[in-house]
């Protein structure tokens, strides 16, 4: 095994500790199922999905009514994924996504402190 092998092992090692917990994860690999999606990353799925058919409506020229439907809806996620907190890294980069649009805005004002906030959490001891 080289330097870059074992420094990579490491780090990965050390990710895959920070974003999933042993005993769910312990637990589900001796069931042989995979482990349960946290509350965040159930709502960033259907966010997502509220966002992809948000952004075909606009597409596509819906009526103006089924796109401020959808707006709404997906701002109402924004809300709920912003209030809900993050158990690990990729709940983290979900909610950055999500409040951001994959980067096509900036994340609001209070948001952004609370999201850096879960950021150090997560990553200073």
């Amino acid at each position: 095994m080289n330097r870059r092998a074992i420094i990579t092992a490491g780090r990965l090692a050390a990710f895959v500790a920070l974003d999933h917990p042993r005993p769910a994860n312990a637990a589900a690999a001796a069931a042989g199922t995979p482990p349960p999606e946290s509350p965040l990353m159930m709502l960033f799925r259907r966010w997502a999905a509220v966002e992809a058919e948000e952004r075909a409506a606009y597409a596509w020229g819906a009526p103006e009514d089924r796109c401020e439907a959808l707006s709404g809806a997906r701002q109402a996620l924004d809300r709920q994924i912003a209030a809900e907190p993050c158990t690990g890294p990729a709940d983290w980069i979900a909610k950055a996504s999500a409040l951001s649009a994959f980067g096509a805005f900036e994340i609001e004002e209070g948001d952004h402190r609370a999201l850096w906030a879960e950021a150090r959490a997560l990553v200073v001891p």
